[in-house]
């Protein structure tokens, strides 16, 4: 299916256009292409179709503690090690 788009003009803060243009070089994708997701998501959030963040962080959290567990059960002497990895993806993609 051919989607008709429409023009439309945004003003960004120089941060924010820096930040979209170095997302959109690191993944291979337009700036446009970034933005038009981005308001397609901030729009079915709106719409009550998007992702409760109350329930994401309560997945998470269990995500969390049955991996500790399994790390803990099954595979003890690699627990830190995994530990590290999630700490440096943490800090890659979302700044931690």
């Amino acid at each position: 299916m051919q989607h008709r788009y429409f023009r439309q003009s945004v003003s960004l803060p120089a941060t924010v256009h820096n930040e979209l243009t170095t997302l959109a070089d690191n993944l291979g994708v337009s700036r446009s292409e970034i933005v038009r997701l981005a308001v397609d998501h901030y729009l079915a959030f709106h719409a009550g179709r998007g992702a409760n963040p109350n329930r994401v962080a309560e997945l998470a959290e269990f995500n969390q503690l049955v991996m500790d567990q399994i790390l803990r059960r099954d595979f003890p002497d690699l627990r830190e090690q995994v530990l590290d990895a999630v700490d440096k993806r943490l800090g890659k993609f979302h700044g931690r």
